[in-house]
């Protein structure tokens, strides 16, 4: 398969002497966790930030690697009423996902996006002023839909819209961001 690619990369190549890039894409901006969890004082909606490397022949599907910062959720009330007593709770979890992801343009400024990868869960709290941490490994899917318009040459800016499906939850998270895309490297 990969020599496949390979091949039809060069001969389109000499075909239609395009331009190829690598890139740098930042992102950042809201994120909400979607859960059939439903309790008093749980907080779905967070800040997202993300990083990519890509690999972006202006004909072909664009591919690359993905991680970043995911906000989950909280969890925070006072004067919780359980068997063992009265107690404040929190808690929250975070994720960093490694993502191998492909792009494709369907118009001039818009791409249609998929990956998969792992994503690494952080949860931290605090019951009975005692503190608890953990943390988790998950298989996750995505797929988005962003567009871009070019400032300069070298430097895009625009939005991403993502859903991402999280194996280990069975649950899934919806990011919006306003990303930069930089030209790092041009051949």
């Amino acid at each position: 398969m990969f020599l496949i690619f390979i091949t039809a990369s060069a001969i389109s190549y000499t075909q239609y002497n395009p331009d190829y890039h690598i890139s740098v894409e930042a992102g950042g901006g809201y994120s909400r966790y979607l859960s059939t969890l439903n309790m008093q004082g749980l907080n779905k909606n967070g800040l997202t930030l993300s990083l990519a490397f890509l690999w972006q022949p202006e004909h072909l599907l664009e591919a690359g690697i993905e991680t970043g910062y995911y906000y989950m959720n909280s969890y925070n009330i006072d004067n919780r009423v359980t068997e063992a007593g009265i107690t404040d709770a929190s808690a929250s979890m975070v994720s960093i996902p490694v993502l191998l992801l492909f792009r494709m343009r369907v118009l001039e400024n818009f791409r249609i996006h998929a990956g998969s990868g792992i994503m690494v869960l952080f949860n931290q709290g605090e019951i009975f002023n005692e503190e608890f941490s953990s943390s988790l490994i998950s298989l996750t899917d995505y797929i988005g839909l962003s567009y871009n318009i070019s400032l300069y040459k070298d430097l895009l800016i625009g939005s991403a819209f993502k859903y991402t499906y999280i194996f280990k939850l069975e649950e899934a998270l919806i990011t919006f961001q306003l990303t930069a895309s930089y030209r790092i490297y041009s051949w």
